[in-house]
């Protein structure tokens, strides 16, 4: 079990690196290290995030309050929007030889990066109803409170 100390060191290091990479995305120059640089905020801010100082732990993602994940998610989305600005800016030119090839490597940088966001994504979305729940309370509505009226 990691001390409380350690844990707080871990957190402070997280800011650090949250920093750092905030940093290093402003003054990326080329898209891959636009690309490193945001996977390194995204993952810094999500557990910069789940830090819990008055309990001197990480909470996992999922417990976090649901209006604490979708802060989370909010600044993942700008991260995201200005990965992609960034993907365009740094287009190679339609007459490069290696077009194609460039195209591609950016592509893959950009999915590296949302393979790493977008499960804190889909977590900080409200829950959706499960419908076969809703059609059984439906059912059993209809079935037993309209019998039992009668």
């Amino acid at each position: 079990m990691l001390e409380v100390g350690k844990l707080r060191e871990a957190y402070d290091t997280l800011k650090k690196v949250l920093e750092l990479a905030t940093n290093g995305r402003e003054k990326a120059d080329n898209m891959k290290m636009l690309a490193i640089s945001t996977r390194y905020r995204i993952l810094s801010l999500v557990l910069t995030h789940m830090y819990k100082e008055e309990v001197c732990c990480f909470m996992p993602f999922p417990e976090l309050p649901l209006r604490e994940k979708r802060a989370v998610a909010r600044a993942i989305e700008e991260d995201l929007e200005r990965l992609l600005e960034g993907q365009r800016k740094h287009a190679p030119g339609y007459f490069n030889w290696r077009w194609s090839q460039k195209m591609n490597e950016h592509q893959d940088l950009v999915d590296q990066v949302l393979q790493t966001a977008l499960p804190f994504l889909f977590e900080a979305q409200p829950k959706k109803p499960d419908f076969e729940q809703v059609k059984l309370l439906v059912v059993h509505y209809c079935c037993y409170e309209t019998n039992y009226n009668h």
